[in-house]
Parts: C-alpha cells; structure tokens; sequence
C-alpha cells in the first residue's frame, strides 16, 4: 500500500516490488484484502491527499 502512493512508480513496478510476477495476480489479492484494485486505491489516496493540501480536510 506504501510503493502505490508513491506516483513515481506504476502500478506494475509496484506488483513486481511487492514480489508478484504478475500484474492479474497482485490485482486480485490486493483487491480481496483491501476491497478496491490498486488504481482505486491510488486514485483515493491522491483524492484525500490533494484535499488535504487545498485545505478542505473535514
């Protein structure tokens, strides 16, 4: 979950860190553990993290 906030790194190198050879794989066990694919989870964590930066933080 660390490596996909990073934006440097495509969710591909984040799979192949993370030890997965594939990209089908580290989808399926990342979503069955945290209830979204790694594109969603990046797109929320870049949501949350620019309200937070503009100030709109609840």
């Amino acid at each position: 979950e660390q490596l996909l906030i990073d934006p440097g790194l495509t969710i591909m190198q984040v799979a192949m860190k993370s030890g997965f050879n594939s990209l089908a794989t580290f989808n399926r066990v990342f979503k069955a553990k945290n209830h979204c694919t790694p594109k969603e989870y990046r797109a929320l964590y870049e949501t949350i993290n620019n309200c937070e930066v503009h100030g709109e933080k609840d």
